[in-house]
């Protein structure tokens, strides 16, 4: 089995016709290394059952072999590292493979001298490259800087270069003396290795489903925050951000949906082996990111329910030290902000509203002084309380301003044959969009990685990260009165316009911002990793780990005293914030871990794959901290506590906390002629948050795939280049939404209990109650899935359908106050979640500079909680938790048009529930259960007017990514969006005038009903208490949240050989990228539909922005 895994490619090469070999001969490389010619038949033989048979010396002379870490396809690299050469191969009986050298034929007079070099995408020398001049055995091979000379027989001469794991490429002569190739992977060449749970595996002998996201996509965004570049990149995994503030985003990850109604569904985020975050790493220190979904996640137990995303960081690269600095300046604008209508338009709406009501409102205008408003050019009005300006002033203008944001990352690597290092620096700036106060954002992240090979079976891995962020911002927030604040109310004094002005009753936001003192968050992060890979036999290898992560937070909150001042004279009208305050917390996290585990490998007779893991973890974390506050500081400017009145402190404590976990896991693979493969994963966890009787729970998955494109019937159909059948079953657990203690009983001292009478008498009584059998909820997975790839690997495609049943869900019981305490949550509930996700992805090279890319996902996951302890709580919003329905249903009522004429308002207005001061032009809702009433709940607790109508989950989420590469030009664009997604505005934005002293939402203006608008969407305006009902929860008021976003754009161009020679570079790379430049959706009013959610159901106050970005990548 001549499969020269190595990157043979000698001067001398040999003619083998391409079924020479088994079609499912592979060898599997541990690690990237360089051994001879005979070692590479060792290697072959050891995992094989060839054997070799060639003179003694034959290969003395050759060159060494560079091995690249993989799975590497017998015939295709056999075919492409021999394909030329002068070797007489023979496969006799036994799988004995003879190799003799045939005569040498001469080889033509040299007349032209050819130089050159090999790099990959990177510009990282390829050494042990193969240089082969077309249709001769005329070849060499690339040094270890990638560099080569080879004389051809004249200027017309093709060379042919290659690599193992990358794709061939034929470069014409055509008189160039210098040469250079950059070779691109080749991925039909070389099988992916898949990070998993304790291991790595080829991703063709995955059997779960498994999402993977290499980093290279995200190379040339200016990212603050490692979790916002996974958003909308993998099928299943759902991320939502709901804050533009900087180091403040608020993004939520869900992987497939919700799993249980306790906690936040959040996934276990694993970093290089040990539990950890994503938010404060640097996104250039990413290799790969893996998101586990099914059984693949089942060895991580008890945490595995939400899914589990393991992170490997960037390792040194074989080669001479590499030094890389990327550099990125951007410009942040905020994206369109909350729509305000004029003063004028205000007040002809609040006319409008005071004459469907018969008065009322804040204020009360001519007719002359709205048109002065239309104008502009009215005289103040003096309305008893505040003073109305013929005029509109746009606050958002006043407090907002463009931002900037800086990214540098630098970083060096290299490998020798016993050590890989990579030290990386990366620093963020960013200065937010506010024009007053503190604003701003900061975090400095360095890493070392260090992988040391002291002894051939011996290999130590090292990880040192530390990151610290400084977070800023206006302790008293006037971003809400922003949206709020009537645009004909002015920002300063008339006598000063220096001065802030108090008006109506309303602090200027900006003063808030500008003097009303600042917040500031230190996050100091230090995460230390060391793994031992020890093999104890051939095949058998020990592993130790240890690892920890330390966390310190420091908070400093200080209020000024804030003077306000009269909005006509300028004079002081008193102060705020009086007196001033300070204060100080200070918390600590500890978290530390040890693992080992014992990990069996081995082929036997070429056709079975045998791996086994066995383990055990211990893991425990701590988190402590305290708070100080006073009062009374002599001076705005200078906070520190000691200074503060001793007699108006307080303090306490943060958080005081503790908990250990232990666990036993393994996992069992097998694959038979790498058509046929079996995995069992499980763990045995032990969860100090329950009572000794129940805290440890056995979780397990068991998943199957069949390589159907490797049979012959499938061969045959000469269709499929890949086919894969997969299936999974598991059984995970989840703690979240239980307390640390919750199983100890407690009772409260001097707390009140009741009597069946309704007295309630103070003494002593039970806090809680405990539950001896409550214990993990188990969650049942089930998933089924299909891979291809056709028409030679261009077009490939992954589907999933899966269903999560909880069985097990911890719900709350119905008990009377009698009891005397909260009754405790039982493993009594359930919850399924059933979904399917779709990934295609087209690549293509057309001729030899261009190449281009379309990759689509889509998935969709939706819950029903199935049992809820019987009950079936319901009301007008959003409900929570119903049975029968999904997390967070919006009931509402069904809107049946607007009453046009008295005689419709006579035919409606006798109906039970409906309002006495109901008139024409308010809303007409459906009496769904026909009983002549319009209520809530019908008779005997049969459902009433009520309906399910929406749910603020994100459905059919997606993302597209598409671009080119074209000589030394890129091109990259990238679109995220939700399918399907309602929403329920709250406060000031579900009705207009829901509170008459602030400004009503931009979608209101010419959109209600009047005598001249009787085919308007919502009904008429009012200041008394019809709007509550005009407004309510309906299919009216209910607003499609769906959207698409353009999230990224990116140009790049490197420059070209000539140019970065002569800078002593290896690459320089310029590029211009642009995050969330547009979007497309129906809210309408300026609102970002992405940050509306089910508990978040008012504007955004802080913006997101649009960013504009300029940067350059240099490599030595």
């Amino acid at each position: 089995m001549r499969v020269f895994t190595f990157l043979f490619c000698t001067v001398i090469f040999a003619s083998v016709p391409n079924s020479l070999l088994s079609q499912n001969a592979k060898i599997h490389i541990e690690e990237n290394k360089s051994i001879t010619v005979d070692e590479v038949f060792d290697l072959i033989m050891n995992q094989t059952d060839y054997k070799f048979f060639y003179e003694e010396g034959m290969f003395k002379d050759f060159p060494k072999v560079q091995l690249k870490k993989g799975v590497v396809k017998a015939n295709k690299l056999l075919s492409r590292s021999i394909s030329t050469g002068n070797l007489d191969i023979t496969i006799a009986e036994g799988n004995v493979v003879l190799i003799k050298e045939k005569p040498k034929n001469p080889i033509k007079r040299v007349q032209y001298i050819v130089s050159g070099k090999v790099t990959d995408v990177e510009g990282q020398p390829l050494p042990g490259s193969s240089v082969v001049e077309k249709g001769t055995t005329n070849g060499t091979q690339t040094d270890f800087d990638g560099n080569f000379t080879l004389n051809t027989a004249d200027d017309n001469a093709v060379l042919v270069i290659s690599y193992i794991g990358f794709a061939a490429q034929e470069v014409s002569v055509k008189n160039q003396i210098e040469i250079t190739v950059v070779l691109k992977e080749d991925a039909a060449g070389l099988d992916e290795v898949v990070v998993i749970g304790y291991g790595k595996v080829r991703r063709e002998a995955l059997s779960g489903a498994v999402g993977v996201l290499n980093n290279e996509v995200l190379e040339d965004l200016p990212l603050t925050n490692s979790i916002s570049g996974l958003q909308g990149r993998l099928a299943g995994t759902v991320i939502t951000r709901t804050n533009g503030r900087p180091g403040e985003e608020g993004l939520n990850i869900r992987v497939r949906g919700a799993s249980t109604v306790n906690g936040n569904n959040a996934p276990l985020i694993i970093v290089d082996g040990i539990p950890g975050s994503l938010s404060d790493l640097n996104p250039n220190d990413i290799e790969t990111t893996t998101v586990l979904k099914d059984a693949s996640a089942a060895i991580y137990g008890a945490r595995a329910s939400n899914g589990v995303i393991l992170v490997t960081t960037k390792k040194g690269k074989s080669g001479k030290p590499k030094i890389n600095i990327n550099s990125s300046y951007s410009v942040k604008r905020r994206a369109d902000f909350f729509e305000q209508l004029s003063s004028y338009q205000i007040a002809t709406m609040n006319r409008e509203a005071r004459d469907n009501a018969g008065g009322g409102g804040e204020f009360s205008l001519t007719d002359a002084q709205i048109e002065a408003m239309r104008n502009e050019t009215g005289e103040p009005i003096e309305i008893g309380y505040g003073t109305v300006y013929a005029k509109t002033w746009d606050y958002s203008d006043l407090a907002f301003q463009d931002g900037s944001q800086q990214n540098i990352d630098a970083n060096i690597s290299g490998s020798t044959d016993k050590l890989s290092y990579r030290t990386s620096f990366g620093f963020i700036k960013e200065d937010g969009l506010l024009k007053q106060g503190s604003d701003d954002n900061q975090r400095l992240n360095s890493r070392v990685n260090i992988s040391y090979k002291p002894l051939d079976r011996l290999n130590i891995d090292t990880r040192l990260a530390i990151s610290r962020q400084r977070t800023r911002s206006p302790n008293q927030s006037g971003l809400g009165q922003i949206l709020r604040i009537f645009p004909f109310m002015t920002p300063y004094t008339a006598a000063d316009p220096t001065k802030y002005a108090i008006t109506q009753g309303f602090r200027s936001p900006m003063q808030r911002h500008e003097q009303g003192g600042t917040n500031t968050s230190l996050d100091t992060r230090i995460e230390a990793n060391a793994k031992v890979d020890y093999e104890l036999l051939d095949n058998f290898t020990a592993t130790g780990q240890v690892g920890s992560n330390l966390r310190f937070r420091e908070f400093n909150n200080f209020t000024r005293t804030i003077t306000t001042w009269d909005e006509l004279t300028g004079e002081s009208a008193g102060t705020s914030n009086d007196p001033n305050t300070g204060f100080e917390g200070f918390g600590k996290e500890v978290y530390a871990t040890l693992i080992g585990y014992l990990n069996y490998n081995n082929t036997f007779a070429g056709a079975h794959n045998l791996s086994v893991t066995a383990g055990a973890s211990h893991e425990q974390f701590e988190e402590s901290g305290f708070w100080a506050q006073r009062r009374g500081f002599p001076s705005n400017d200078f906070f520190s506590l000691n200074l503060g009145d001793s007699e108006a402190q307080t303090n306490g404590v943060l958080n005081d906390a503790t908990w250990t976990i232990r666990s036993l896991f393994g996992r069992s693979s097998y694959v038979l002629n790498d058509k046929y493969i079996f995995d069992f994963n499980m763990r045995y966890d032990g969860s100090s948050r329950f009572s000794k009787d129940t805290r440890w729970g056995l979780f397990w998955g068991v998943s199957g795939a069949w390589q159907l494109g490797r049979e012959k019937f499938i061969e045959d159909l000469n269709i499929f280049d890949a086919l894969k059948l997969r299936f999974s079953y598991a059984e995970t657990g989840n703690q979240d939404g239980i307390g640390l203690y919750d199983y100890i009983g407690t009772v409260t001292i001097n707390g009140e209990y009741p009597f069946g009478n309704g007295a309630r008498i103070a003494g002593a009584n039970v806090g809680n109650l405990v539950d001896p059998t409550r214990t993990w909820e188990t969650l049942k997975t089930e998933n089924v899935g299909l891979d291809f790839s056709i028409l030679n690997n261009n077009l490939s495609a992954s589907f999933d359908y899966f269903i999560k049943k909880n069985e097990d869900m911890l719900v709350p019981v119905n008990v009377p106050s009698l009891l005397g305490s909260p009754a405790p949550s039982g493993n009594n509930g359930s919850l399924e979640t059933k979904g399917w996700e779709l990934s295609l992805n087209w690549q293509e090279d057309i001729g030899e500079h261009f190449s281009y890319f379309v990759n689509v996902n889509v998935g969709d996951a939706k819950n029903v909680v199935t049992n809820f302890g019987g009950q079936d709580t319901y009301n007008v919003g959003r409900v929570g938790v119903r049975e029968g329905y999904a997390i967070d249903t919006y009931h509402g009522w069904v809107f049946d048009g607007i009453i046009q004429n008295q005689e419709e308002l006579d035919a409606y207005s006798g109906l039970e529930g409906v309002p006495s001061n109901i008139g024409i032009g308010d809303a007409r809702y459906k009496d769904v259960n026909n009983d002549g009433v319009i209520s809530v709940f019908g008779e005997d607790g049969e459902n009433g007017d009520v309906v399910p109508l929406g749910n603020p989950t994100p459905r059919y989420n997606y993302g597209i990514n598409l671009g080119f590469n074209y000589k030394n030009v890129e091109f990259s664009a990238f679109l995220q969006g939700v399918g399907k997604k309602d929403i329920f505005l709250d406060g000031d934005w579900s009705a207009p005038w829901f509170h008459p002293w602030h400004k009503p939402d931009s979608r209101f203006w010419n959109t209600t009903w009047s005598p001249d608008r009787t085919n308007a969407k919502y009904p008429r305006l009012s200041h008394s208490s019809i709007r509550g009902w005009n407004y309510n929860k309906s299919t009216n008021t209910l607003l499609d949240a769906s959207y698409i976003r353009l999230k990224n754009l990116t140009v790049g161009y490197n420059l070209p050989k000539s140019v970065i020679d002569k800078l002593g570079l290896a690459k320089l790379k310029l590029y211009a990228t642009g995050l969330d430049l547009w979007e497309k959706h129906n809210l309408g009013g300026g609102f970002d539909p992405e940050s509306l959610t089910a508990t978040q159901t008012v504007p955004q106050a802080y913006p997101f922005s649009r960013l504009y970005s300029f940067g350059v990548s240099i490599t030595f």
